[in-house]
């Protein structure tokens, strides 16, 4: 029952990815997806709304922060953008790397399942 879930959800954020949007509570956001060659051991998100950037830095625990700090974000943001220059766009019109990426995910979620079963 978990790989199926897990499977469910491999294919939903492939939707998303290819749509590039997400949508919640009947409201759509824009979305963006990157396979990046770095190895990052945080999750950096940066929110922007009316004017006013917040950053989150997740901490692989239950920590994080959160800052409007207008230096951080810039600095942040500029990262992210260096960083997204680098990397393979697995959004959009990235159909051939998009279904290479979840291809390869869904493939090992079968032989987990397959194995499991034997």
């Amino acid at each position: 029952m978990l790989c199926t879930q897990l499977l469910q959800l491999i294919e939903n954020i492939e939707k998303i990815a290819e749509k590039e949007k997400k949508e919640y509570k009947g409201k759509e956001a824009f979305y963006r997806m990157f396979l990046s060659p770095l190895e990052i051991m945080n999750d950096f998100m940066i929110t922007k709304k009316d004017g006013i950037n917040v950053t989150s830095i997740k901490l692989y625990t239950i920590n994080g922060i959160f800052t409007s700090n207008e230096y951080f974000c810039s600095e942040v943001e500029k990262w992210m953008k260096n960083s997204i220059a680098m990397s393979l766009s697995l959004s959009g019109n990235s159909t051939r790397e998009r279904f290479l990426f979840f291809q390869k995910l869904k493939n090992r979620v079968n032989y987990l399942m397959e194995t499991k079963n034997a």
